[in-house]
């Protein structure tokens, strides 16, 4: 067998099994799944991450907590690859309405079972109650397990959260903790008027 035929054999198969293991991790959506980043992307990830606690801790004005909440439960690796089909087993939805005056909006799984855990966060824009691919602000497909997204500035609106399980473990349902803290500035108030 010549050298040619044989890395045409050897790209082929490469090419085919790709194929199937897109196929078997749920890319049969109609929303295309992001692409999982690098090592050097995950790096850079986790250094903005880094980031954004220290001008959280460093702002020239406190930094408080003006929302916080816990979105916890199971996903399976079963169902289709689309996270935002309603009753997906593999996908988990919740709504939060986020109050006025936030500078930063931190969505984190801080555990989980899953192997693969991706976190997706937007706006419930026609308030309907269910994501929609087109109201996402944010999303976090790397291939760390504890995914984040953070949204500077966020409207005061109705938001969901999806915690979608690209890879299941062996033993689903897999659990999976996700914290949402909204932080913003101590406002104070100054008056010359005498107070009665």
């Amino acid at each position: 067998m010549s050298p040619l035929s044989r890395w045409l054999i050897c790209t082929m198969t490469a090419a085919l099994l790709l194929l199937s293991y897109a196929n078997a991790h749920g890319q049969d959506a109609p929303f295309a799944l992001p692409r999982k980043p690098s090592a050097v992307e995950d790096r850079l990830r986790q250094n903005e991450r880094r980031q954004i606690e220290l001008e959280l801790e460093r702002s020239a004005s406190p930094q408080i907590a003006l929302y916080a909440d816990v979105f916890s439960g199971a996903v399976d690796d079963s169902g289709s690859g689309d996270p935002f089909a309603p009753d997906n087993p593999r996908a988990a939805v919740y709504t939060f309405t986020m109050p006025a005056n936030v500078s930063i909006l931190l969505a984190e799984v801080v555990a989980t079972s899953a192997p693969d855990l991706d976190l997706f966060l937007g706006v419930d824009a026609n308030m309907d109650g269910l994501p929609d691919s087109t109201e996402i602000y944010c999303y976090s497909a790397s291939s760390s397990v504890l995914d984040w997204c953070a949204l500077r500035r966020p409207v005061a609106a109705q938001y969901w959260v999806v915690a979608y399980s690209y890879r299941g473990s062996s033993a689903p349902p897999d659990s999976f903790r996700i914290d949402l803290n909204a932080f913003g500035s101590e406002v104070k108030f100054t008056s010359s008027a005498a107070l009665e």
